[in-house]
């Protein structure tokens, strides 16, 4: 992981979209789902920390609106696939005219011993402040 992602595209509250990565390990390379031990979420509020919509390490691993895909290339290209819900862009303080949220993907394979993490920032825009 290199950092955060700082998203430039703001979404509305109450709104659903998409974000996509591609899953690799440590040498940046592809790496093939059939060999995830796990890929998880948490979806928080960068101000206060609270989790949003209880998606503290939650299971994305195809399931939770979370869709992975390999194509085996050459070169293999794992996709990860996470359909924001409008309960994921909720605004928790009706005052501020926008609030920014963190997605944290973390992934592990090899019985756990290899972990991989993914971090994005976006804005949430609050509706009542656009006019």
């Amino acid at each position: 992981m290199s950092g955060v992602i700082l998203l430039t595209e703001t979404m509305f509250e109450g709104t659903t979209g998409y974000y996509t990565f591609d899953l690799v390990d440590e040498a940046d390379q592809g790496l093939d789902a059939a060999f995830l031990d796990s890929l998880t979420l948490t979806l928080s509020d960068v101000d206060s920390q609270q989790v949003i919509n209880t998606r503290l390490n939650q299971d994305v691993l195809n399931v939770n609106n979370g869709t992975v895909t390999t194509d085996p290339g050459p070169p293999l290209v794992t996709t990860m696939t996470f359909e924001i819900q409008p309960a994921d862009t909720v605004i928790l303080n009706p005052n501020r005219w926008a609030e920014y949220r963190l997605l944290h993907f973390r992934w592990s394979w090899d019985s756990g011993r290899r972990v991989g993490a993914h971090v994005v920032q976006f804005g949430v825009e609050n509706l009542s402040h656009v006019s």
